[in-house]
């Protein structure tokens, strides 16, 4: 593949169309089967778990990210009164996804600039990676013609993220009250 590909390129560099055509399509295709190359050849190896993580991370992902759905349903019944703290960890679980999801969306707004819009608007059908829709998905939410999934994303993360105070006070709450009789125990 890599002769055959240098031989393209040479030709490509002589100015013959056909095979700057050519040589684009193989690096296309090279690209798109990256994620076969072996362990240590891939490109972007490093980042993959990362690109994973964001995605479980999406608040619009009916996913939980670190607690299971195993305490749903029948299940919920036999754990009685552990049951309203399982339910405030599934709320605390959104609301972190809801929190690093806007820590991400404001670095790639800040990241982004006139070269990356161009460069994702001449690859956009050309190439399928992983890299290109991190970034598209997070300039796709917020395009003009998305207006009202956006309001009614941010509806929804403005009210994940009040529930979350409402349970942050709380804990405080309890936890500043342990602190209190603790400390008067001691004296």
């Amino acid at each position: 593949m890599i002769n055959y590909l240098s031989e393209q390129i040479l030709l490509a560099e002589n100015g013959d169309d056909e095979a700057k055509k050519q040589c684009f399509n193989t690096i296309i295709q090279l690209w798109e089967s990256r994620s076969v190359f072996p362990d240590g050849t891939r490109p972007f190896e490093n980042f993959e778990p990362i690109f994973k993580a964001l995605d479980s991370l999406s608040p619009e992902n009916v996913m939980p990210r670190y607690l299971s759905s195993s305490y749903d349903g029948q299940e919920n019944e036999q754990l009685g009164d552990s049951t309203s703290w399982v339910e405030l960890a599934k709320h605390l679980d959104s609301a972190a996804r809801t929190l690093i999801t806007f820590i991400f969306e404001q670095a790639v707004e800040h990241a982004k600039n006139d070269n990356t819009k161009d460069w994702l608007q001449h690859v956009s059908g050309a190439v399928d990676s992983n890299e290109y829709q991190f970034i598209a998905r997070f300039l796709d939410e917020i395009a003009p013609d998305k207006t009202e999934q956006r309001v009614q994303n941010l509806s929804n993360r403005i009210a994940k993220l009040e529930a979350f105070e409402k349970i942050s006070k709380s804990i405080r709450q309890g936890l500043q009250e342990e602190l209190r009789i603790l400390e008067t125990s001691r004296t």
